[in-house]
């Protein structure tokens, strides 16, 4: 039988490349990402973010759920740091993701899109570095902002997923929230681009 991770991903990999390609991953990688696109970039995250926390820390199951240590894995503060050094606070937006994580399978879906883009973030956050527009902003708290606990704390998240998600009801609730997940993910991007008026250049 497959594991609820490798099912996980199989099953989110089209929105996991749908991300990739909204958050110009293909220009971060080639070092060209322009400050105004990487301003996009961070206020997607950001706004995502905001919402998806809030309704984490509602779920009383997760914040009790032994390992996770919750409050250490928001990425709010970070971002609003760096949305601070873009001069982009207060930034009024009219968008934020839909989403139901009411039960401990779907806060850990909507979760392992979250931690899967800080594991990424270390190789962002690499390609970011070779940018001197963006290193010189000194907005670079999001990415790699676990620090050197970054493979530490994906593996632990990747336990508390094997041990937490058992049934085959709680896989299937598991799975539908991380692909919902990705979809607002993707769908925050795609805003923030619009609200700052920055088109697809390639």
């Amino acid at each position: 039988m497959m594991s609820i991770l490798a099912e996980v991903r199989k099953e989110t990999r089209p929105w996991h490349d749908k991300m990739e390609e909204v958050a110009r991953s293909d220009k971060i990688a080639a070092g060209t990402l322009s400050i105004a696109e990487y301003k996009a970039v961070i206020l997607g995250h950001y706004v995502f973010h905001q919402q998806a926390e809030k309704r984490l820390k509602a779920n009383e199951l997760l914040k009790i759920t032994q390992g996770l240590q919750l409050d250490e894995r928001f990425k709010t503060p970070s971002l609003l740091q760096d949305m601070r050094q873009l001069n982009m606070e207060p930034l009024i937006f009219d968008f934020c993701p839909d989403l139901h994580l009411d039960t401990l399978p779907r806060a850990l879906g909507c979760m392992y899109v979250m931690e899967g883009a800080t594991l990424g973030g270390t190789v962002i956050g690499r390609y970011l570095q070779k940018v001197p527009e963006i290193t010189s902003s000194g907005a670079m708290h999001y990415y790699g902002c676990y620090g050197d606990q970054t493979g530490k704390r994906w593996k632990q998240f990747k336990e508390i997923v094997e041990r937490e998600v058992s049934t085959e009801d709680e896989g299937q609730a598991f799975v539908h929230a991380a692909t919902v997940t990705f979809r607002q993910y993707a769908e925050c991007m795609e805003r923030a681009f619009q609200q700052l008026e920055i088109t697809a250049t390639r």
